[in-house]
């Protein structure tokens, strides 16, 4: 039965497949004759357009050297030949369309002899004015009443001919030269050719007035009066518009050709030179592509149009269509009958799908991105949140979300921007009242004709307390490692008080004695008016006490005692601002401070292997968490003592660590850097994973820097980066937003 109905089922699609074929195929060779020629305009265009973008390009950024020399006029008031050399250099070595680039100052007549003897004291012997007589040779410049000559022109070889030429000698340059003055802006000659040129090409000059005081007057006669000169630039219009040469034109399959729209008839063609046509209309018939372009207030045309037999339509595809039609007939029966069990394929896929987003062991939702509804959940979203499914797609993102109610549309419609978010911590509620600290990614897709949003969560509540243990766990582990050097730096001080203060009461013993002797020495003579015998006794006991080194000592104890007094509030008082216990909130905080705590703290672990450094800028508050902070500081100073000691013996000079400080804009930078053996290459990406250390057991967990890029990069939305020379040594920096940032 089944093979009878099977070809029944295939012969209806086959009929109407050769019922339609015939007036298909005629249909088709018109249809695809004239897609012939649109592929080819389109190939044709889409070349086009690329070449011309880039010849804009590469015109913008010639005539862009023209605005960095006037900078550096406006820059350098006192500018001489030597500063004009060093600035241009670079940018005629990165630009081969750049002629030269020049200086032109304003030179009234009267001024024109010590113009001259300046440059020829400044080495160029025989200097003087110029300008092309009409049999076309160079001599002396006429007398007029002022003068625009070359004085500065880079590069120097290869432009002789145009130091001192007198630009206001030629009526094309001059005109150029006073719309350039007049406006204030960018001003180019017509095509000319080039005084230093060389080659078959035309050349254009490129004005850029500069005003005595730097600022551009309002008007025009301001303008006229306070002009100073021109930065120039000499420019070739063949390398300009195509610095790689004829080559990529017929590589390419195109022809280029440039117009200056404003220039006099007979005078329009810039490129190439030597070519039969001067406008636009008189190129080859087909197709072309104009760009204009604006070059110092003159409009230039550039086209490009097919060169020789390239992108013609390919006429021989659509008689094809015709011995192809019967063919793609038959094939098309057989096309119908597949498609169904396309379809069947493609029914039986997207309930595999289904199935897997049902099954996936993580919560998945996806909501609208308009409303914030529940479009669809999977079961482990049920699950986890204890809502039912029905439930689920009555409500909205903001009712599971404990962001602030207010934000969350603006914030989700700007999430969507993006078709993929990189994972973002929140906070959730279930229907049970458990807070949970969800991890989830988004991505934006369409899903049943809405704009929405696919969500995965992953409920990272434990791993958040596991990562808060271990950074607890770890800030005791690091003050236990220094309690010895604590009491060791506590105990020094304590010990030389205690010798001051025995040495005080010992010495005031002594006094009391010559007192006492005094005292003697009183009664006596009051009794008897002789003094002799009790005399003798003060004397002795004076010389027995040391009187005099006494009253010279007890000052200098009582100050060490009082230094002593003071190191320690100072260690005790470094060690409450790092240990004691913070908030978790962010607030603000001196970072030089907390470095400096941190130093005190760190000393005896440093002060054997290295001497500090400190250049502390002065820094803003910045928002963020002092402890978690001190935690950084700290591990990475006793990295930094830590490879020190590595690299040496012990024996030799002790090493250096640098910690310095500065402000980058709206962000703080903090700079540790040490002298000692640095990390090799092979394990630097590795070097902020999780218990990965090179220290040996019982010296290292392999957390600090874990925990330290943590703290910095995930708490504190800044940057852990770090240079290393292996024997040399590292510098880390921390990188800190001022304000809070944004996921902060």
């Amino acid at each position: 039965m089944k093979t009878v109905l099977k070809p029944a089922r295939r012969s209806f699609p086959s009929l109407v497949a050769i019922a339609l074929g015939v007036p298909l195929t005629v249909s088709l060779f018109v249809t695809l004759r004239d897609l012939e020629t649109k592929n080819a305009r389109a190939s044709f265009e889409s070349v086009a357009l690329e070449r011309l973008d880039a010849l804009e390009t590469n015109v913008a950024l010639t005539l862009d050297n023209l605005v960095s020399v006037k900078a550096f006029f406006k820059a350098s008031p006192g500018f001489d030949r030597a500063g004009f050399e060093r600035f241009v250099t670079p940018l005629l070595a990165q630009n081969k369309a750049i002629q030269a680039l020049e200086w032109i100052p304003r030179v009234p007549e009267g001024s024109r002899s010590s113009y001259e003897n300046a440059a020829r004291r400044a080495g160029f012997r025989g200097f003087q004015f110029t300008e092309r007589a009409s049999d076309g040779k160079m001599g002396p410049a006429g007398e007029r009443e002022e003068y625009f000559p070359v004085y500065f022109v880079e590069p120097f070889k290869g432009n002789e001919k145009a130091l001192g030429f007198d630009l206001a000698s030629n009526p094309a340059r001059r005109e150029a030269l006073q719309t350039s003055a007049a406006s204030g802006r960018m001003a180019a000659t017509s095509r000319i050719t080039l005084v230093q040129e060389v080659a078959d090409q035309y050349g254009a000059l490129v004005f850029y007035p500069l005003y005595n005081g730097g600022d551009e007057p309002c008007s025009e006669e301001g303008r006229r009066a306070a002009l100073q000169g021109f930065a120039l630039g000499v420019f070739r219009i063949q390398n300009m518009v195509d610095k790689r040469g004829t080559f990529l034109s017929g590589l390419s399959g195109l022809n280029i050709a440039v117009f200056d729209r404003d220039a006099k008839p007979g005078e329009r063609l810039l490129y190439p030179k030597g070519a039969r046509f001067e406008r636009v209309e008189d190129l080859p018939r087909g197709f072309r592509t104009i760009r204009t372009v604006s070059v110092g207030e003159r409009t230039w045309e550039i086209v490009a149009y097919p060169l020789g037999s390239a992108f013609r339509p390919a006429r021989w595809s659509s008689w094809a269509v015709v011995v192809t039609g019967l063919l793609l007939t038959l094939l098309l029966s057989g096309y119908l009958t597949e498609r169904e069990a396309s379809e069947e394929a493609l029914q039986r896929s997207e309930e595999r799908a289904r199935l897997l987003f049902r099954t996936i062991p993580t919560p998945v939702w996806v909501y609208d991105q308009a409303t914030l509804r529940f479009l669809e959940v999977n079961q482990a979203a049920v699950n986890q949140y204890k809502y039912s499914r029905d439930q689920f797609l009555r409500m909205k993102i903001t009712d599971i979300c404990l962001c602030e109610a207010s934000a969350q549309p603006a914030q989700r419609s700007a999430e969507s921007r993006s078709a993929r978010r990189l994972p973002c911590a929140s906070k959730h509620r279930t229907q049970d009242g458990r807070t949970l600290q969800v991890e989830s990614s988004s991505h934006a897709l369409r899903y049943d004709g809405h704009q929405a949003v696919l969500v995965v969560a992953q409920d990272v509540t434990a791993r958040a307390q596991l990562e808060m243990d271990l950074r607890h766990a770890q800030k005791l582990e690091a003050v236990g490692s220094l309690a010895a050097g604590i009491a060791h730096e506590i105990n020094t001080p304590i010990q030389f008080i205690g010798d001051n203060t025995r040495f005080l009461l010992d010495s005031f013993t002594d006094l009391a004695k010559v007192l006492d002797a005094y005292r003697k020495l009183g009664q006596a003579a009051g009794r008897c008016g002789r003094a002799c015998g009790p005399a003798q006794e003060v004397t002795a006991a004076e010389e027995a006490a040391d009187l005099v080194f006494i009253q010279e000592e007890i000052p200098k104890a009582i100050a060490q005692t009082l230094e002593g007094v003071t190191r320690v509030a100072t260690i005790v008082r470094a060690m409450k601002e790092f240990a004691h216990p913070n908030p978790s909130e962010k607030a603000a905080t001196d970072l030089n401070q907390a470095l400096q705590s941190t130093l005190i703290v760190a000393r005896n672990e440093i002060k054997y292997v290295a001497d500090v450094e400190t250049n502390l800028q002065e820094l803003p508050l910045v928002q963020c968490n002092g402890g978690d902070m001190n935690q950084v500081f700290l591990n990475l100073l006793v990295n930094a003592a830590h490879a020190i000691k590595d690299r040496g013996d012990g024996n030799g000079p002790k090493g250096a660590i640098g910690v310095r400080t500065r402000r980058e804009g709206d962000q703080v930078v903090i700079s540790i850097s040490d002298t000692g053996c640095g990390i090799p290459e092979n394990i630097q990406d590795k070097i902020f994973e999780p218990f990965f250390t090179t220290k040996e057991v019982g010296r290292g967990t392999g957390q600090g820097l874990a925990i330290a890029r943590s703290i910095v990069v995930d708490n504190h939305g800044g940057s852990l980066t770090f240079e290393s020379v292996v024997g040399k040594g590292s510098t880390f920096h921390i990188r800190l937003p001022i304000g809070l940032a944004p996921d902060s």
